[in-house]
């Protein structure tokens, strides 16, 4: 059970880094978008931890178990329902953050080059 948490939540950083990356390569369109963009989306790694252990656990979890009794199993779809509702909390708060931090750094990119322009 535990190597199934650990590999959905570390592939779950690697596809939200993924996804951040295209993200940024197609959204921000100056440095300073690309660079909020990037460090917003690095520091959202603790939050994003945290609210796919309380979230993504207790959602997965428990639809796991219901998928699982549904079809005579008991509790054996507990484990799995873990590790998808991790991996897919995982990968919404990164992306939601790193698009975050894309629209804070056009909101100062315009504050900035609309100062120097006037």
């Amino acid at each position: 059970m535990y190597m199934k948490i650990a590999m959905a939540i570390a592939g779950g950083f690697v596809v939200a880094y993924r996804v951040s990356k295209k993200l940024l390569k197609h959204n921000a369109t100056g440095i300073i978008q690309r660079k909020f963009g990037a460090v917003v989306g690095a520091l959202s790694v603790i939050p994003a931890l945290f609210i796919s252990t309380v979230i993504g656990g207790n959602l997965g979890g428990g639809y796991g178990e219901a998928v699982s009794r549904s079809l005579g199993l008991r509790s054996a779809g507990i484990p799995i329902g873990l590790a998808i509702g991790l991996f897919t909390i995982i990968v919404l708060v990164m992306w939601v953050f790193t698009f975050i931090g894309i629209i804070i750094g056009g909101v100062v990119n315009d504050f900035i080059f609309k100062r120097r322009s006037t």
